[in-house]
This record gives structure tokens, C-alpha cells and sequence, in this order.
């Protein structure tokens, strides 16, 4: 069953927000969705970054070798960039044979490394390289990160290995820039790794706290997929 939980982090005399949702690898998957986050019957946060003009999906979101939502006007490509190419972007991997996930960068979802093909999710984002201080901010720019250089709301997946992995989905309600995004998470968690998913209004959470009361974070646009956690 999914939890949960708000932190409060301070970066440089800035408090920022976090909300975090999270659950057993297990037991997360993604679906499609043509309307806002919280307006869903499931708990979870927005999922891949998309096209407003046809909802076109940008990033890789895939169960099982299923495709959601085929990017058509990119030919089917995956982790598109501004200049509509594909470029490799850090895509989190949950790989069910062998109860692992994993962070690998790849530009299409057959590149996906696992052991069964019918045992698997994926979801890309753009890579935040939590254990790699000296060229995250490369890495960023490299994998095309949109809303860099302005603060805003912004939204992140992250996960931890063990005897049983865990998903985050983390929306923070502080508009801030993208280090001091992954400044906060670096300051409250010890996470394996995660990944930047969409910000600004795409920013969107649907959960139930301690007390039984829905969490719910409204943005301004309307995500065409969600990544759910039971």
C-alpha cells in the first residue's frame, strides 16, 4: 500500500516543499490519463513529459514491452529533445525477474536492459544523478531538461534497492530551480537515484496521508500519463 509523507527541506536559507509518495516497486505501473492527476480513482504523480498540441508521450513509458502512448508525430522515438530528435535520457527500470531497479539512459525503450520482457516497467524522465555532484548539471543540459534556468514547481522519481526496492514520486510545491530541487532531495533521503519527470503546471499528486485524507496537488495542465502507486 502506498504512503504518504511531507518534508520540508532548507537549501541555502530556502525552505522548499516536498511531497512524497511511495510504494514497493511492485507495485507501481503506469497508465494513461486525459485528465489531472488528482481527478484520478488511483494515488501517484504525472508521469512522462508530452505535446500539448496532439498529447504526443516524449519520454519512454512502457509495462511489459507496452507502449502507452506511441509518439506519432516523432515516428514512434522516444526521450525526444527541443530540436525533435531522440536523445538518451535517464529512464528509471523496474526489471520484476529480478526484483531490482536500476537507472539506465537510453533513447528507446527496446534498448531497455532486462531480464524478461513481460516483466518490466519503465519510466524516463531526465537523469538527476544523485551520486554524481561534479557533472549532474552536464548531464542535465546534455538530456535537454526543459525549465532550467527559471524556478518553478517541479516534479521527480527516485528509488532505493534492497530485499525489497521502493519507488518515490516526489512533487515539490516550491517553485525552485532544478539544483535546488535535487538539493533538497540530497539533503532529506538517501536515495539510489532518480530522475527529473515534468514541472511547472504538469507538477500534479494524488495520495492519502496518515490521518486518511487525500493529498491532492493541482497543476494548470493535463498529464497524458501517471505513474501509480498501490
Amino acid at each position: 500500500m502506498s504512503t504518504y509523507s511531507k518534508y520540508t527541506a532548507n537549501v541555502n536559507g530556502k525552505f522548499i516543499d516536498l511531497h512524497v509518495i511511495s510504494a514497493p516497486a511492485q507495485n507501481i505501473t503506469l497508465q494513461t490519463i486525459n485528465s489531472k492527476v488528482p481527478d484520478q480513482n488511483n494515488n501517484g504523480i504525472n508521469g512522462s513529459f508530452y505535446m500539448f498540441e496532439n498529447g504526443d508521450l516524449l519520454s519512454i513509458s512502457v509495462v511489459n514491452d507496452y507502449v502507452l502512448k506511441p509518439s506519432m508525430s516523432y515516428g514512434g522515438r522516444y526521450n525526444v529533445g527541443n530540436a525533435s530528435v531522440s536523445i538518451p535520457k535517464g529512464t528509471i527500470v523496474y526489471d520484476g525477474a529480478e526484483s531490482v531497479v536500476s537507472h539506465q539512459i537510453v533513447d528507446d525503450y527496446k534498448k531497455l536492459a532486462v531480464i524478461k520482457r513481460y516483466n518490466y516497467w519503465a519510466q524516463g524522465g531526465v537523469s538527476m544523478s544523485l551520486r554524481d555532484d561534479a557533472n549532474w548539471k552536464q548531464t542535465m543540459a546534455a538530456q535537454d531538461l526543459p525549465a532550467q534556468d527559471y524556478a518553478t514547481t517541479r516534479s521527480g522519481l527516485a528509488f532505493t534497492n534492497g530485499s525489497m526496492p521502493y519507488i518515490y514520486g516526489i512533487v515539490t510545491t516550491t517553485a525552485c530551480l532544478p539544483g535546488e530541487f535535487r538539493a533538497a532531495i540530497k539533503t532529506t533521503f538517501s536515495f539510489d537515484d532518480a530522475i527529473f519527470l515534468d514541472s511547472g503546471p504538469s507538477s500534479q499528486m494524488r495520495a492519502v496521508d496518515s490521518n486518511g485524507q487525500t493529498v491532492k496537488i493541482t497543476g494548470g495542465n493535463t498529464p497524458q500519463e501517471m505513474i501509480v502507486f498501490y
